[in-house]
């Protein structure tokens, strides 16, 4: 006889754990039947009964509940008065809670939590918020434990306030050998975008600014060369550095070359072409007899491509095709890898598109 209701209290508190782990609390509505097909509210029923004194025994004697069991039961936040009628939410309660900002956090949790021990049917409450009911019973669950997750946001902001402590600014590097360094710069690129988008608050986007975050990083890069090509040029009265030049960690001669092929492309914008112009950039350095020669010499083979086009109709020549004594394929293909270099004048890009050049 013990050993059957042993059995049927453990199936019976095996069905409390599942609603539990499901709801997050044991407020089990009366005549409750699992997806197991177990009658869980008359267990309940049965055990608050039984604590209560109010079962008897055919001879009239109240029976009791086993201490063990009402541990048990306790550990797993068992109800023991019977739930009052629950009642939806008001559009004040639902209006109160979506002034939360994303509806998330304790704050938020602890709201929930408040209405539905004032009697707020968590169903009902799930729609109004466009919850499933697992996420309100897991909200519902940390605000009981005072268990939450670690604000992401404020994690990585820790970790930048130490980078910025060690380093004096918030430039790490997403090329660092460090992992936890290309983590911050990953992250902070994350927030660039955040707050483009409008996702970032005021107040962490102040928490930021506090830090020296610069919000358009190549912007911001592109000035700094600028004023170390402005240094040089001070100090030294033009601006055509020698190889190898680096003021202020830029190498001016290569950052000078990659602004000149932008410019030849038409991608340079205005301001930036100004701000050069100012400190007297040459555009196109070193030209002399040997650069005419050089056109010269791209012109001849461009009319040999011309010829080519004109008699098959397209520019496609095969491997080992020569014209005027001259490969064509292989001085095309120069021209697609110097366009890829940005070595090529828009003139010269034009004048090949209407070849009908294969890039």
């Amino acid at each position: 006889m013990w050993d059957v209701r042993e059995a049927r209290f453990a199936d019976g508190l095996a069905a409390c754990r599942r609603y539990r782990d499901h709801h997050g609390d044991l407020a089990v509505p009366v005549n409750h039947v699992d997806a197991e097909g177990y009658n869980l509210g008359d267990f309940i029923a049965y055990q608050r009964g039984l604590a209560a004194g109010s079962v008897r025994d055919p001879s009239g004697r109240p029976r009791t509940l086993d201490p063990e069991r009402r541990t048990a039961l306790d550990e797993l936040g068992m109800v023991w008065a019977a739930a009052t009628p629950k009642r939806p939410p008001t559009q004040e309660e639902i209006a109160a809670l979506r002034a939360f900002p994303h509806q998330r956090g304790k704050p938020f949790a602890e709201a929930l939590l408040a209405l539905v021990e004032a009697g707020v049917e968590q169903k009902a409450l799930a729609e109004a918020l466009a919850l499933n009911t697992s996420t309100l019973s897991q909200r519902l669950k940390r605000a009981r434990t005072n268990v939450y997750a670690v604000d992401p946001f404020a994690q990585h902001l820790d970790a930048a306030r130490a980078f910025h402590e060690r380093h004096g600014h918030l430039r790490p590097l997403e090329t660092s050998d460090d992992p936890e360094v290309r983590s911050l710069a990953g992250w902070l690129t994350g927030q660039r975008g955040a707050r483009r988008n409008g996702q970032l608050s005021d107040k962490q986007i102040a928490a930021l600014d506090e830090l020296g975050m610069d919000w358009e990083p190549l912007g911001s890069r592109w000035q700094q060369a600028l004023q170390a090509a402005r240094s040089y040029q001070q100090e030294h009265g033009h601006l055509r550095p020698p190889t190898g030049t680096t003021v202020s960690g830029v190498d001016l001669p290569v950052w000078l070359r990659r602004q000149r092929t932008a410019h030849q492309r038409g991608t340079l914008p205005p301001d930036r072409v100004a701000a050069l112009n100012e400190l007297g950039i040459d555009w196109t350095p070193g030209r002399g007899v040997a650069d005419v020669r050089i056109d010269q010499a791209w012109q001849a083979r461009l009319d040999d491509a011309r010829q080519y086009q004109a008699a098959h109709g397209h520019l496609r020549p095969p491997a080992g095709t020569n014209v005027n004594g001259k490969r064509l394929d292989a001085w095309l293909n120069v021209q697609r890898a110097r366009n890829r270099e940005g070595r090529l004048t828009p003139q010269q890009i034009a004048a090949l598109d209407e070849l009908g050049i294969h890039w």
